[in-house]
């Protein structure tokens, strides 16, 4: 094994020392004493290290010996190096000729000619000094003999995490060994251009590339990103080009990096985008800075991105008043009251919704919403005048379904389908029906794309009720076969509260306000909350403010049931609150309708128990609902503390819905952000009842787990910490 070894090392300290020039644009000099370096790289696309570099670095080897190994010379015959030595597998040796290749598929193929010794030996003494390289630096590289070679398929390399193999999605340089030099080379897109060389500083003070090497690395980089590549580029079943014709990115990275025991590298990243197009709009995009961490430790490789973001003083709380609630849990429940509600109405309609999914329900809701508009009653199932409302009343909807134009259109197509039939059954009442639909209910689609997203869920009556909370519109989130969720209907001051937020985005997408003041709200009357209306918007983070103030006012207990959870800031309130000793119970679902949060739920999950002073304070339960198509998905956004107060609504633990890491340049305004909606509550009664509907009862469907069962989970997804 150590003759394997050594040869390993022989290459590795020739490469170490060898002057490399690198499509003309890169020199690197390492030697075994210590010495500094600079490596500015050309992004060409192509490496290559001279062969009569390398028989220069090799020269000082020759008739050495190294253990059981001494090397006598190289010899190259493309698409070969032959490497000429002697081995002692005691008490015998044997004179070697080992063969590294290039392959036609780019990856390589290593085999031995000449040998007297077993080959079976020498064959399995390789592979596993191969191995034993690979494992101690936790890349994973698959490798299988081809008779009597064996190939490595260096473009399927890997990383070793502490949840399991990570492969690169990106694609990998090709190998190739000609007369004149050893090739790597890996096509770059012609859209992405070096505006400044890679500057490597590297120092080494060890035995070869790979030991005691430590520097400091910079980057940048400008990519034009046109159509068909950002088809290309996917997040889920959309891609980029669903929503962005064109794009400017120029990315700046900067770190330092070493070597030794464990492998560390940390660097700090910023993105501009100078140009955004979209269909109907344009803008600029800058991120915070981003810090790159990744570090080889015992159990592989562990790799972490957070934004950088800026001290922030939190906004004055918002006004909370007494209202009168009720929780709603799921939307099979909530659909009957909800189109009660719509019935009711006397002056108004308000509805926002991030997505409405064509089906039997949302059928069921335009037609209700039409009668309103229409000045119409149902009476024994069919449309008549409703003489309390000869000409109608206002319906006024916002949605993003889909976030795209196709998306707007499937919603006007519903609604347009749902009147055509409406009207077919009036007779000589159609004309003066169609006219108050079309002069009462307005639908403004949020603008496509992703640089804002409405994700709130909102629906207002007469100013004076209203509901929020995480319901979309669809079958699969208001029958009994859908997403468990929940909201909370109120009545009181909040409601202006939540009005003001609506018809924000009304003026803003053109609407023409009600034009009617409503008289104030008062407190309501009887069993009341108190609550007030918080947000998430360009300027606006309230609800951030709401959330972390909720974490940092436990005593005793957090609880927490949420769809995605993955943001830095939320995860440092919540290791905070348990070094204070309060224990946290956090439900999330086991698998998710947003397929990288079956990763990002369970390491957020696992961070927190690694981050509890004492086993047992943080205990994890995973979602797995009733059986049906839709049921095992829990989208419920809902965080209390104490049994005291509670944020409920639209939110998501997530960047886009808390904090965007992104920014428009010379402005604090965040982009690429969803507005949200919420309540923060401030009453016993309620947060408890929503314990005991959410966390307690919902233990009946879900499996507890502990650390393991999380590495377990994570193991069969593949996933990696970040």
């Amino acid at each position: 094994m150590k003759a394997f070894l050594a040869l390993v090392w022989l290459i590795n300290s020739a490469v170490a020392q060898a002057a490399t020039p690198v499509s003309g644009a890169l020199t690197l000099r390492l030697r075994a004493h210590p010495q500094v370096a600079t490596v500015p790289v050309d992004l060409s696309g192509q490496v290559q290290l001279q062969i009569t570099a390398l028989r220069e670095a090799l020269a000082p080897y020759q008739e050495q010996r190294w253990g059981s190994l001494r090397f006598h010379g190289m010899a190259v015959a493309a698409p070969c190096l032959h490497l000429d030595t002697t081995v002692q597998a005691w008490p015998f040796y044997d004179r070697l000729t080992w063969q590294v290749c290039s392959t036609s598929e780019g990856n390589l193929r290593i085999g031995i000619d000449q040998a007297w010794l077993p080959q079976a030996l020498l064959r399995n003494r390789l592979q596993a000094a191969i191995e034993r390289l690979l494992k101690a630096h936790h890349v994973t590289l698959p490798m299988a003999w081809n008779g009597d070679k064996l190939q490595l398929v260096t473009q399927q390399l890997g990383l070793m995490t502490p949840a399991g193999p990570v492969r690169f999605p990106l694609r990998l340089p090709r190998w190739q060994i000609t007369p004149e030099a050893i090739v790597l080379s890996a096509p770059v897109p012609p859209a992405i251009q070096s505006k400044a060389p890679l500057s490597l500083h590297l120092k080494t003070s060890g035995q070869g590339l790979l030991t005691d090497l430590q520097g400091t690395w910079q980057l940048q980089l400008e990519a034009q990103l046109d159509a068909p590549l950002l088809g290309k580029l996917r997040s889920g079943d959309k891609a980029l080009s669903d929503w962005l014709t064109a794009a400017t990115a120029q990315v700046r990275v900067a770190g330092q990096w070493q070597t030794g025991p464990e492998l560390q590298l940390q660097a700090t990243a910023e993105l501009r985008f100078p140009r955004v197009q979209a269909p109907s709009q344009s803008w600029a995009v800058a991120s915070y800075p981003i810090d790159l961490r990744a570090r080889s430790g015992p159990q592989g490789w562990r790799l972490t991105v957070a934004p950088q973001y800026p001290a922030r003083s939190p906004a004055s709380p918002p006004a909370f008043s007494a209202n009168a609630a009720v929780p709603i849990i799921d939307g099979v429940n909530y659909f009957p009251v909800m189109l009660q509600a719509v019935a009711s109405a006397r002056h108004s309609i308000e509805l926002e919704s991030y997505m409405f999914y064509p089906g039997k329900t949302t059928r069921q809701l335009a037609y209700a919403l039409s009668l309103k508009a229409a000045g119409l009653r149902p009476q024994a199932g069919q449309p008549q005048p409703d003489p309390a409302l000869p000409q109608g009343i206002p319906v006024q909807i916002i949605h993003h379904h889909g976030m795209s134009q196709a998306g707007a259109q499937q919603v006007a197509t519903l609604f347009a389908d749902v009147q055509r039939d409406l009207l077919a059954t009036l007779g000589a009442d159609a004309t003066g029906a169609a006219a108050r639909l079309r002069h009462n209910l307005t639908i403004r689609p949020m603008p496509p794309g992703i640089a804002r997203i409405d994700h709130r869920k909102l629906l207002i009556i007469d100013g004076r009720l209203g509901f929020t909370g995480g319901l979309n519109l669809g079958d699969h989130y208001l029958t009994a076969d859908a997403f468990h969720d929940l909201m909370v209907q109120v009545e009181g001051p909040v409601v202006a509260q939540l009005q003001q937020y609506f018809q924000r985005n009304w003026m803003d997408l053109g609407g023409v306000p009600l034009g009617k003041q409503w008289p104030e709200l008062k407190p309501a009357v009887g069993p009341v909350a108190a609550m007030a209306a918080v947000g998430t918007d360009a300027s606006d983070w309230s609800a951030l403010d709401a959330i972390l103030t909720v974490i940092a006012q436990a005593q005793r207990q957090i609880r927490i049931q949420h769809a995605y959870v993955h943001f830095a800031p939320v995860q440092a309130a919540l290791k905070a609150a348990l070094q204070r000793g309060v224990r946290i119970e956090l439900m999330v679902p086991e698998t998710s309708d947003e397929s990288p949060f079956d990763v990002l739920n369970a390491v957020a999950a696992r961070e927190l128990i690694a981050a509890a002073p004492q086993a047992g304070r943080v205990i994890v339960w995973l979602y797995q609902g009733h059986p049906g198509q839709h049921t095992y998905m829990a989208h419920s956004k809902y965080l209390s503390a104490d049994g005291q107060q509670a944020v409920v609504g639209s939110i998501n633990l997530v960047a886009r819905s808390l904090w965007s890491p992104f920014y428009v340049p010379g402005s604090p305004q965040q982009i690429l952000f969803n507005q949200e909606i919420g309540l923060w509550i401030r009453d016993p009664a309620l947060v408890q009842q929503l314990d005991q509907a959410l966390l307690v009862r919902d233990q009946a469907v879900s499996r507890r787990v502990d650390d393991f069962a999380l590495m377990q989970l994570l193991r069969q997804r593949g996933g990696a910490q970040r």
